[in-house]
């Protein structure tokens, strides 16, 4: 795995774990928000014909029904923003998920020789320990891994 390839995986994974939870939220919270204004143009709109509502109630209720329309609009293009960017998110999650699943094994032994390096072999431990099926968690270690072993080439007893 070429440096600047890893820096750019890192730099998503990242992101992905920072910002996937709050869009999952986003992505509820407009759902919920967008489905009740459209209730409640919905129910405006059946009032406007009915012969107990007086002309000014209507005309209240009618100015009402503009202002929600009018920032409806901008709701639903903040929601399908939050679900391409979950649909990004998750993408990318299934690709790592078909390369962690390939290569975590080797990437594992690999990182287990590297005995000089006190810290790499506590996380081990502590990830074994873990024994995680979160597949976030699986991929942000296996980057970790990585790391640490190209750190090893590079500037370890390791390098060339």
């Amino acid at each position: 795995m070429k440096n600047n390839e890893h820096q750019e995986k890192v730099e998503m994974a990242k992101q992905v774990s920072k910002l996937l939870p709050e869009t999952k939220e986003k992505i509820k919270f407009y759902s919920e928000v967008i489905e009740s204004e459209k209730i409640i143009i919905e129910e405006y709109k059946k009032r406007q014909n009915k012969f107990y509502v007086s002309k000014i109630q209507k005309a209240k209720e009618k100015i009402e029904i503009i202002k929600i329309e009018s920032g409806l609009y901008s709701k639903e293009r903040l929601y399908q923003s939050y679900l391409d960017r979950k649909l990004q998110y998750e993408s990318w999650l299934d690709e790592m998920s078909i390369e962690v699943q390939n290569e975590f094994q080797n990437t594992m032994e690999t990182a287990k020789k590297i005995t000089t390096n006190l810290r790499l072999q506590q996380a081990i431990e502590k990830f074994e320990q873990y024994n995680t099926t979160n597949l976030q968690d699986k991929v942000e270690f296996y980057l970790y891994l990585n790391q640490e072993i190209i750190n090893n080439k590079t500037y370890g007893k390791g390098k060339k």
